[in-house]
């Protein structure tokens, strides 16, 4: 590990002071040197070495990242073998049915034992989850420097693959790339494309660019992703929520608006939901938020975008469920 670690960074290092120098807007990301399926995933002691040897000091290095959130798709009888390797001269290969999203009803796995269709989702959800390397970046010092880049994604939009549906591949997706633009994940690039780019298209232009605000019910680190759940994200003068839900029935989010005057330059709510396999998108644009926004569970998810002379949610008394 020493060894390996101070190659990595003596050549971070370098290349991050002299990129600084060339161009200050360019980034540095470093090998993937994180792999997580856990949001208690610690950071490696690689990480951790090249961190102790101020790796970050430039400000200009993200770390980088593979996250495989998917578990093994015990919905289907017999499970595929997932593990790569199997095939010689193409490691990679899988079969149909692999890095693909849960379904969205209950089930019951081959060897008899029953799923709910929440929990599998809300487990997705916690793989996503990057708290357990967060945690120690902060106990590290770091945090405030701390950046991480995925350039290779297994999850979403997988709906090449026969045995799962363009809605849930969609809505692995825009969970994946709402929470890790929430957790310092500056930059995520997808494995898998979508047939249809529509959706693709939009979480780009809601996701891209922004800032994360966090408040006690949309936290950094160990957010509850048991029941409604909200990422909370300003952009210039435009507020964004990305917001869907695990809970067993539907759940409404209340936007109470601030006590002081407010003027709305536009909001617009983006719909995404399950149409019995395909994804059924709908938008909708009015001259203030809506008093409330109210989810199914798992099979839709909202983007509100609100533009006002008071950003950074200063319209917003407190969203509340």
């Amino acid at each position: 590990m020493a060894t390996y670690g101070d190659l990595l960074s003596t050549a971070a290092i370098r290349a991050s002071v002299a990129m600084a120098a060339a161009n200050p807007d360019a980034l540095l990301i470093t090998g993937a040197l994180e792999m997580t399926a856990s949001r208690d995933h610690d950071l490696t002691r690689t990480t951790e070495y090249m961190i102790a040897r101020e790796v970050l000091t430039q400000g200009n290095v993200a770390i980088g990242i593979h996250q495989y959130p998917y578990f093994p798709p015990n919905w289907l009888s017999p499970t595929p073998n997932c593990a790569y390797y199997q095939v010689p001269g193409d490691p990679f290969w899988l079969p149909p049915g692999c890095e693909t999203a849960p379904p969205f009803e209950d089930y019951t796995t081959p060897a008899g034992r029953p799923i709910r269709a929440r929990d599998a989702w809300h487990s997705f959800d916690q793989r996503v989850d990057s708290s357990g390397l967060l945690r120690d970046a902060q106990t590290l010092g770091v945090l405030d420097r701390f950046y991480l880049f995925d350039t290779e994604l297994h999850a979403g939009w997988h709906d090449s693959d026969s045995t799962t549906t363009p809605a849930r591949e969609a809505m692995a997706g825009l969970r994946i790339a709402a929470i890790n633009a929430h957790q310092k994940v500056i930059g995520t690039e997808f494995i898998f494309a979508p047939t249809d780019p529509q959706a693709y298209n939009l979480l780009v232009k809601q996701l891209a660019g922004v800032t994360p605000v966090y408040t006690t019910t949309a936290p950094l680190m160990d957010a509850d992703y048991s029941g409604l759940v909200y990422k909370l994200f300003t952009r210039g003068d435009e507020d964004i929520i990305a917001l869907w839900s695990n809970a067993e029935t539907p759940q409404t989010l209340t936007l109470a608006l601030a006590t002081a005057p407010t003027h709305f330059k536009q909001a617009t709510l983006t719909r995404f939901a399950d149409a019995d396999g395909p994804l059924g998108i709908t938008t909708t644009s009015s001259s203030a938020p809506p008093a409330a926004i109210t989810l199914q569970p798992l099979v839709e998810f909202y983007f509100l975008s609100v533009i006002s002379d008071r950003p950074g949610f200063g319209w917003l008394a407190g969203p509340t469920d």
